[in-house]
């Protein structure tokens, strides 16, 4: 976890990844690691860019999938540009400069053992569920 990182959630499981209509906005759903129970809900909206990976060699290695860290970072507009052309963003204006967003996104990472998400968005919202 970097200086600037937030943690948001330890050592759960995630269940679900449910994309938006309009592709915009992204729900992850958390579960207990131990119960099985609901957790939490992080909200994404303004979705930037969704880098995805895993380890599933077949349909019993997938949701739920252990998550050790689930972190949160501020990107800041000046700094936009050099963090997503790192990660393979490859969207350019006609003259060939990257398109960057023009104000503050924060980048979600969650990290497992056989997951990895990487999430560039204008806002997020994490709700635990009460049990």
């Amino acid at each position: 976890m970097s200086d600037h990182s937030k943690l948001l959630l330890k050592d759960v499981n995630l269940a679900k990844v449910d994309f938006s209509g309009t592709g915009r906005g992204l729900e992850l759903e958390f579960i207990d690691m131990d119960q099985g129970c609901h957790l939490a809900y992080l909200r994404l909206v303004g979705i930037v860019l969704f880098h995805y990976q895993n380890s599933f060699e077949d349909d019993d290695e997938a949701f739920p999938t252990y998550i050790g860290e689930v972190t949160s970072s501020p990107i800041e507009s000046h700094n936009a540009a050099s963090m997503l052309a790192a990660t393979g963003y490859g969207f350019c204006d006609p003259n060939g400069k990257l398109l960057v967003p023009n104000e503050s996104h924060s980048l979600i990472h969650i990290e497992g053992g056989d997951v990895s998400l990487s999430i560039v968005c204008k806002g997020f919202a994490l709700e635990m569920v009460e049990s």
